[in-house]
């Protein structure tokens, strides 16, 4: 139950468009996620934090490389499923899923927060939301 409250919390961080345009966390979210956790020892939270921490970091600068933004929307994402099978493989994220129609790929944390690489294009007018 714990988990579905925490992936349910962390979604509404991602539908609401907290983060930015290609990735998505939040410190809030980190601090529900440990409120939520009271079955781990605060050592396991810092420690899925620090996870955490290290798979942003890769992913937005796996995002910011010249070869990543100067592919085309099909290269990207072959890219990117390519890169979060290595971070899955690191032990540095959980799962992950790509959505062809929505043009994005959601992948989730250990700590149960969401994360996302879209390949639409987005309008700031938008607060977020991607562009049809």
């Amino acid at each position: 139950m714990k988990k579905i409250f925490i992936l349910a919390l962390c979604s509404i961080f991602f539908i609401s468009g907290c983060g930015n345009a290609e990735t998505v966390s939040s410190e809030p979210a980190r601090e529900s996620v440990i409120a939520q956790s009271s079955v781990e020892s605060s050592e396991e939270s810092d420690e899925l934090w620090d996870k955490m921490n290290e798979a942003d970091e890769k992913i937005n600068e796996f995002l910011s490389s010249d070869e990543y933004k100067n592919a085309e929307k099909d290269k990207k994402a072959e890219m990117a499923l390519s890169f979060l099978e290595e971070l899955k493989n690191d032990g540095l994220i959980q799962h992950y899923d790509y959505f062809e129609d929505n043009e994005m790929i959601s992948y989730n944390h250990f700590n149960g927060a969401l994360g996302g690489i879209s390949f639409r294009d987005f309008n700031e007018k938008i607060d977020g939301l991607a562009m049809n």
